[in-house]
């Protein structure tokens, strides 16, 4: 994060880089691994909730790490972030929820979602960052860090 960042971390950039951090670890500590194959393997519906929430929160917070129309970071740099965080939404989610699908349905999908994101972030600009967005970040982040403790109750 900090390599695509500008110095400035007001609250809603805080909060939206603890939801995108937090949620994959809680989940690689339920699953006891940090393979993302093994994590999406995980059977129940209270760790498939929790994926999915992690996934939200990582689509919803990204932007705020890239910092959409800050001169003072690289474009390419905040494209690889945005990339990085839909590739990973993707692979949470997906495998689990359409366990069947080819790999190159699954590859066009993945690059769909990362670009997709990029695309809304530079559409939306400023307003991809907003405070609320953060909070609904949050909000996701917060609800898969529970059904993650959850699930290996």
């Amino acid at each position: 994060m900090v390599l695509v960042a500008s110095p400035q971390w007001p609250w809603p950039r805080l909060l939206a880089a603890v939801s995108v951090a937090v949620p994959p670890l809680v989940l690689a500590a339920a699953a006891a691994t940090f393979d993302v194959t093994v994590l999406v393997g995980l059977p129940g519906r209270a760790i498939g909730a929790a994926r999915a929430l992690a996934a939200a929160a990582l689509l919803l917070g990204a932007p705020h790490l890239a910092q959409p129309g800050d001169l003072a970071v690289p474009r390419t740099a905040r494209a690889l972030l945005l990339a990085a965080a839909g590739l990973l939404a993707t692979a949470l989610v997906l495998p689990g929820a359409a366990p069947g699908l080819p790999g190159v349905l699954v590859a066009s999908v993945a690059v769909a979602v990362a670009a997709g994101l990029g695309l809304a972030t530079s559409i939306l600009g400023p307003r991809a960052i907003g405070p609320q967005v953060a909070a609904l970040a949050a909000a996701a982040g917060a609800g898969s860090v529970v059904l993650s403790v959850l699930s290996v109750r």
